[in-house]
């Protein structure tokens, strides 16, 4: 979904939906009815429309076995190649004559939860670099309550099996190994709730200096 066509829109949110759903320009927006008889189901999913009144597109694309077809249970990484490839497209690959879509200069790949767990797991493993290019698929992502945790997919599956959900004894990554591509990797902001900071184990990313003070009075990790 773009903007008013009197805005630029180089820029896009892609989000990875959670469980099928598109929850994130919602999320940040003022919620809109989402029931009754004059519910606008798109109205519903992007709130009053915070990022798009800024100029900035949204879009979303389907990554998880179940709700993105050809993505199969057993080789559920494929959905990290989709988002790959779609991030890819947005910026200019794969193109040839006219497009209704423009290129986007500044792409933020976003998710919110599970599948916030998912854009960690798509930039631990890779698959942020553009094969082509080596550079940044995605300049920018955007999590909320991803605690550094990745999916039991592709290379962090357990053992033989893959599902698409945290594996509880894997321990959340810190911010050396889920950030560790210089050349590619984006600005990730994550932005957690208290409870699940604690809940989820993700304090082991919760650094700071000791001739410095600890930001939002958190204590060295020990």
């Amino acid at each position: 979904m773009r903007p008013s066509p009197h805005l630029d829109a180089g820029t896009v949110v892609v989000e990875a939906p959670n469980r099928g759903r598109t929850i994130f320009p919602g999320a940040i927006s003022v919620p809109a009815p989402a029931t009754g008889p004059t519910a606008d189901p798109v109205a519903s999913a992007i709130g009053d429309g915070f990022l798009l009144s800024h100029g900035i597109s949204i879009a979303a694309i389907q990554w998880q076995t179940e709700f993105a077809a050809g993505v199969p249970q057993s080789a559920q990484g494929i959905g990290e190649v989709v988002v790959r490839d779609f991030g890819r497209w947005l910026g200019g690959g794969f193109r040839s004559g006219d497009s209704p879509l423009p290129i986007f200069r500044h792409r933020i790949l976003a998710g919110v939860s599970q599948a916030a767990w998912f854009v960690n797991s798509f930039i631990a493993e890779g698959f942020n670099v553009d094969p082509d290019t080596g550079r940044g698929v995605d300049q920018g992502a955007f999590t909320r309550n991803g605690n550094g945790l990745v999916l039991a997919i592709n290379g962090f599956a357990a053992e033989h099996e893959q599902f698409p959900y945290a594996r509880a004894g894997l321990a959340p990554l810190a911010p050396g190994q889920l950030l560790s591509r210089p050349a590619s990797d984006p600005e990730l902001v994550d932005v957690i709730s208290l409870t699940d900071f604690y809940r989820l184990r993700a304090s082991i990313s919760a650094r700071c200096e000791l001739s410095g003070g600890c930001p939002f009075g958190l204590s060295r990790e020990r």
